[in-house]
């Protein structure tokens, strides 16, 4: 069971509040740390913008209807009748499969989910609207470490002065500029990364689309 809507007014729903599931499998626990981290970002600043909250429901209402559909499925497997039964041997069959053991970890472990930021051409990467790589940088230090303080993140694998002047200008205290190596950069050459550690904006290429970048800077961290 879910709520229609996270929001009215000035009134917001999250957590047990906005639906209820089966507490199989803890996806309740990992989609309640996601929206905990969703909403200490979409709060960082000193300036707060309700229409993020309306951002929070076009994001988080598919992904609690994806879980209630998934914890549903599991209930189904545990029933002791002819149902139940034919779901569990189709469990077993499926997950004696490479590609089926791949499904059933993508389902739980959660970091396959992806928001839809929106349509136009600095949305099209896959890695936009996903969970950031747990980059190792050359110090050793990983990516989460550089997300405790709860500002967004601006992770530059070069060294470019154009886009440290926009973050240390206008983004002060919202978001964070690290211009680094790492062992592993997944062919990016820079990526906007929000406060809940999602992607905002990726760049493959030497030459840095600014303008794209500032969209993205405008869309998350508002002035």
């Amino acid at each position: 069971m879910q709520a229609a809507s996270y929001r009215r007014n000035r009134v917001l729903l999250t957590g047990d509040a906005a639906y209820i599931h089966s507490p199989l499998g803890g996806q309740g626990l990992n989609v309640g740390l996601v929206q905990r981290d969703q909403g200490q970002g979409e709060d960082s600043g000193n300036t707060y913008d309700l229409t993020l909250l309306d951002i929070y429901e076009s994001e988080r209402h598919p992904i609690a209807t994806w879980v209630l559909d998934w914890t549903r499925a599991q209930v189904t497997a545990l029933k002791p009748d002819a149902f139940g039964r034919a779901m569990r041997t189709l469990t077993e069959d499926l997950i004696k499969t490479d590609d089926g053991a791949n499904l059933f970890i993508n389902r739980v472990w959660g970091l396959s989910q992806r928001y839809t930021l929106g349509e136009e051409p600095r949305h099209i990467h896959l890695l936009v609207g996903s969970s950031a790589p747990d980059f190792e940088f050359g110090d050793g230090s990983r990516l989460g470490s550089k997300l405790e303080k709860g500002r967004g993140l601006l992770l530059d694998f070069g060294n470019s002065s154009e886009m440290e002047s926009i973050v240390d200008g206008k983004y002060s205290g919202k978001v964070d500029y690290l211009a680094t190596e790492a062992k592993k950069t997944c062919g990016l050459s820079a990526l906007l990364i929000r406060p809940d550690g999602i992607v905002a904006w990726v760049e493959e290429n030497a030459q840095h689309n600014i303008d794209a970048l500032k969209a993205a800077l405008g869309d998350w961290f508002i002035l």
